[in-house]
């Protein structure tokens, strides 16, 4: 695992300014042989309906190139996108709706294939909205210069689309997580 970057207990983010700053982390994920890996979201979002719901993004700071995971505040479902070089790559959302103030473990796996999609330990179904380029990953994304957490950064729009939300923990490994290993680590094991 490439990183545990959120020490215990908790983080709050008031949606309005709050984030963390995962630019040595997004350094670190860019390269070209990083074609499958896992980030592990869990905590609580207080509040769908302000702003854009990010979670996460990585980002080039003055270009079109953003890998993130949100949550859409017009359905309160997940979305995820890879846009590369100002074309998306991919973009889906869940099939399933959201409660705010719930705790959840949320898993981004790319297995070098496509990007699946784990709530709670149990497989999420999504539906692409774009599927070109299905097994885009920080391979692809070789401009990202920084990381939020709570927020995004991209195309020189500075920060912005603050969340409301507690994080409890996010981790981000250079591995392809298995069902199996979701499972393990939403139960609280060791991966």
């Amino acid at each position: 695992h490439v990183a545990n970057t959120m020490p215990q207990p908790y983080y709050r983010f008031d949606g309005s300014d709050d984030y963390i700053n995962l630019d040595l982390l997004a350094a670190e994920l860019v390269d070209t042989s990083n074609t499958k890996g896992s980030i592990v979201w869990s905590g609580k979002i207080h509040d769908f309906t302000t702003n854009y719901g990010m979670l996460w993004q990585y980002g080039d700071t003055n270009g079109a190139s953003y890998i993130f995971l949100c949550v859409s505040t017009t359905d309160y479902k997940l979305r995820a996108k890879s846009f590369v070089a100002s074309a998306i790559q991919w973009e889906f959302e869940s099939d399933n709706t959201f409660s705010q103030d719930v705790e959840m473990t949320i898993v981004l796996v790319q297995d070098g294939t496509s990007p699946i999609l784990y709530v709670n330990g149990s497989l999420e179904p999504t539906t692409f909205s774009t599927s070109t380029d299905t097994d885009s990953w920080f391979d692809e994304l070789t401009a990202v210069d920084n990381g939020r957490l709570g927020c995004q950064n991209n195309a020189g729009g500075g920060n912005a689309n603050f969340l409301n939300h507690t994080v409890n923990s996010y981790r981000v490994f250079n591995k392809a997580l298995t069902a199996t290993e979701v499972k393990e680590l939403y139960s609280g094991a060791s991966v």
